[in-house]
């Protein structure tokens, strides 16, 4: 029978169809919150949000928690200073595919990879002072790294790709001994502001 009616005819006439029945049985729309995280799902989100390399992966991460914990997409938006579309589409993202979901991907074109040149690139940024190289800043980090090769070489990996593939060739960078918050870059700083105050609060 609902064959013989047009999709646009049933949306003139505001005809009361479940979403499913007029887009052939799947919802268009995004979940609105995530599925009750079970232990295991917890314990990876968890280790997430305190150990993982980039700063981006662990604020999606906290989105995850906040939704699980009975946040609204508006309420979670308004926590982390993001838009209710940002944390819905982190959360459908998770949905689909678990805790690699919330990672970062290539924004187009075939799937970035390090050759030797890449490599070769890598060990030397790290035995240089960022400052040498006409940075403000004086110490890598994995996502400073990732925008200086990538200008570079012109292959985007994922930070968290980056930092792997570090641990690989046992490449280290020098880490600060002091609070150097004065010289990291506005975006960087604002972002682990956001994410360290809201742990202190619910951790």
């Amino acid at each position: 029978m609902w064959s013989q009616i047009s999709f646009w005819t049933l949306i003139r006439k505001n005809v009361n169809l479940p979403v499913q029945i007029i887009f052939g049985g799947q919802s268009m729309r995004r979940p609105r919150r995530v599925h009750p995280l079970s232990e295991e799902e917890m314990s990876e989100l968890e280790k997430a949000i305190k150990r993982h390399a980039s700063p981006r992966v662990r604020i999606r991460s906290v989105m995850i928690r906040l939704s699980n914990k009975g946040h609204s997409p508006p309420q979670i938006a308004e926590i982390l200073g993001c838009s209710r579309q940002t944390v819905l589409h982190q959360i459908s993202r998770y949905e689909q595919e678990g805790i690699s979901g919330l990672e970062d991907r290539a924004r187009s074109g075939a799937r970035a990879k390090a050759n030797s040149e890449y490599i070769s690139h890598l060990k030397k940024a790290v035995a240089s002072d960022p400052r040498d190289l006409a940075y403000r800043f004086s110490v890598w980090s994995v996502d400073r790294l990732q925008r200086h090769l990538h200008q570079k070489t012109g292959v985007e990996l994922a930070p968290n790709y980056l930092a792997d593939l570090m641990k690989k060739h046992e490449i280290v960078y020098r880490k600060p001994k002091h609070d150097l918050s004065h010289k990291r870059e506005p975006q960087e700083v604002e972002e682990k502001k956001k994410l360290l105050e809201f742990l202190k609060k619910t951790l």
